[in-house]
């Protein structure tokens, strides 16, 4: 007797964790158990509180996993296990799918107030995490991809991300030196060795990335060791270091101290 009792507590968590309540589980299993029942029965087999049965059923009624019968008294009939649980996957599918166009709608609306009321600077803390933001932004760029860095930065993970199928957008990349094959559609301006620290391209962790003029991560390079970065979307944040890249390729264009290579 424990162990049914047990069985049927292990049962219910899992039928709770499908959308069920817990009489609404305690009812499904007893029909289960006894096919073509009254309210009364499920009541006596189920241990549900007799005023509890109907909302119950009702509602096993409204996710389409019981049957009843137009018999007076009327009869409760319970879905086969295998075809309940379709049922229960595919609603609680439908409400997620629903729960997440409400919540992009609420999202998106809170993304324009932002960015027509104040300029948000985030901060991103690790490695794996900068470089979880930077795959995003590239692979999700439009049209256009720069970078400022030391190669010290350019890990295999950035590699792999400018190397992906995902990346649609033309890429320019400013740094001290470059090995191996170039990613495709991508321009490397190699800035020559005496000029590398005017230029700020060595450090560990220290990097630019410029996305479509929209988007902005600044990687830095603390005496601790531990990597962050700053993320903006920001008008004022994005047009000071589109300013900065462009007084960069000017000057390096103008005098000669780099080496454009590209796929």
């Amino acid at each position: 007797m424990n162990d049914s009792l047990e069985k049927t507590s292990e049962i219910t968590k899992s039928l709770k964790s499908l959308g069920l309540t817990k009489y609404e589980a305690l009812v499904y299993i007893a029909l289960l158990r006894y096919e073509g029942a009254t309210a009364t029965e499920i009541h006596e087999i189920s241990g549900v509180p007799r005023a509890s049965v109907y909302p119950a059923l009702d509602k096993l009624l409204n996710k389409n996993i019981t049957v009843v019968s137009n018999t007076t008294p009327k009869r409760f009939s319970a879905a086969c296990p295998d075809e309940a649980i379709k049922t229960l996957l595919s609603n609680i599918k439908k409400d997620a799918e629903n729960a997440k166009e409400a919540l992009d709608e609420i999202y998106e609306r809170r993304q324009a107030h932002e960015k027509g009321h104040q300029e948000l600077i985030w901060t991103i803390y690790g490695n794996e995490n900068i470089t979880a933001k930077t795959k995003e932004i590239i692979t999700k760029a439009e049209s256009e991809i720069r970078l400022i860095l030391g190669y010290d930065i350019i890990s295999r993970e950035l590699r792999d991300i400018l190397s992906s199928k995902e990346r649609k957008a033309s890429a320019t990349i400013i740094t001290n030196e470059w090995k191996g094959k170039i990613p495709e559609n991508c321009k490397i301006w190699i800035v020559k060795k005496d000029i590398e620290p005017e230029m700020k391209l060595e450090g560990k962790y220290a990097g630019i990335c410029i996305v479509d003029d929209s988007k902005v991560l600044v990687s830095m390079d603390p005496p601790d060791d531990r990597a962050n970065a700053l993320f903006s979307e920001s008008n004022g944040f994005v047009r000071f270091f589109n300013t900065y890249w462009y007084y960069i390729t000017s000057h390096i264009t103008k005098q000669h101290i780099a080496e454009c290579i590209s796929s």
